[in-house]
């Protein structure tokens, strides 16, 4: 699937990916310019208008309609930002996700298209300790609390 055709989307998305990551440059003064969405959410229902056409990207169609409703989702935080100064804190911890979120599926979303690989998270994930033979067994000779 990679790169059939589609340079015009992959632009579309490419330039998508970059406005987003405009927004989480800016930190916390972003959430100002959750108006500016609506033109990404635009581009992105195009792109997706024209992709819908293929079969073969059933995923990606849906990917990109999460994407839209997660922008939709960054918006009305935006607005409840500006309408209910009481809640902003959680206004922006609902923008920040929405918006992540979004990043992430048109990411996913360009991977799929171009065969590029999803670049790495930033978040590696840890490995749990080994359990450790003595501690598990002190724990087993342990009194159970719930048996009282």
């Amino acid at each position: 699937m990679a790169d059939d055709g589609y340079d015009e989307e992959i632009a579309v998305l490419r330039a998508a990916r970059d406005t987003l990551a405009g927004f989480d440059a800016e930190g916390a003064g972003a959430i100002r310019r959750a108006g500016e969405l609506g033109a990404v959410r635009e581009q992105l229902r195009l792109c997706a208008a024209r992709l819908s056409e293929d079969p073969e990207l059933k995923d990606v169609l849906e990917r990109l309609l999460l994407t839209d409703k997660a922008l939709a989702s960054a918006q009305k935080a935006g607005r409840r930002h500006r309408r209910m100064p009481l809640t902003r804190p959680l206004s922006h911890v609902r923008f920040a996700f929405s918006l992540g979120s979004s990043q992430g599926g048109v990411m996913w979303v360009l991977s799929k298209l171009t065969g590029e690989p999803l670049p790495e998270s930033g978040c590696p994930v840890k490995p749990a300790p080994a359990p450790d033979a003595k501690a598990e067994a002190a724990r087993d000779r342990a009194p159970d609390p719930s048996r009282d």
